[in-house]
């Protein structure tokens, strides 16, 4: 039972990284919609997948592949997020939805995505590095939530690369 809690609580953090993440991908360019970038979120809709995550101490997606089968998000032009999780323990398998922000003008991604029920605000640097492949990485308090999440101790800069599937 601990190790299913363990690897549930693990899971979960992973999952609001990626949200965020995605989040952060989908506020790249200028546009007038009260803060968000209409064109940012133009390019961010539809789906993008895990493509690795690093932090200050080097590339951890080894580590990450070997607890998840996929983690995948959608994104929606409307300001909406979807993070579906397969963990290898399917009793880890989570799907979480919210909400994104997008500030064009300092490039970031703020994701809201409810967790056991509270909300929880990740914010991203985001950079599209080609039109399929975009960086999030972590501002503020996000890479210790990513930590917490993960169960994993994170070093400053976190940044997860997502791939357009």
């Amino acid at each position: 039972m601990r190790k299913i809690k363990y690897t549930l609580s693990k899971y979960t953090s992973f999952l609001m990284l990626f949200g965020v993440l995605a989040f952060a991908a989908g506020c790249d360019s200028g546009g007038g919609d009260g803060g968000n970038d209409s064109s940012v979120m133009s390019d961010l809709a539809g789906t993008w997948g895990f493509g690795g995550l690093s932090d200050g101490d080097g590339d951890r997606t080894a580590t990450f592949v070997m607890n998840y089968d996929s983690v995948v998000i959608i994104f929606t032009e409307a300001g909406s997020i979807t993070l579906n999780v397969d963990a290898i323990d399917d009793a880890a398998d989570a799907t979480y939805s919210g909400t994104y922000t997008v500030n064009e003008g300092a490039s970031t991604l703020t994701v809201t995505l409810s967790v056991a029920g509270t909300d929880t605000p990740l914010t991203f640097n985001y950079n599209f590095v080609s039109a399929t492949t975009l960086t999030l990485t972590a501002t503020g308090n996000t890479g210790i939530l990513l930590g917490v999440l993960f169960n994993s101790s994170l070093v400053d800069p976190v940044t997860i690369t997502l791939i357009s599937v």
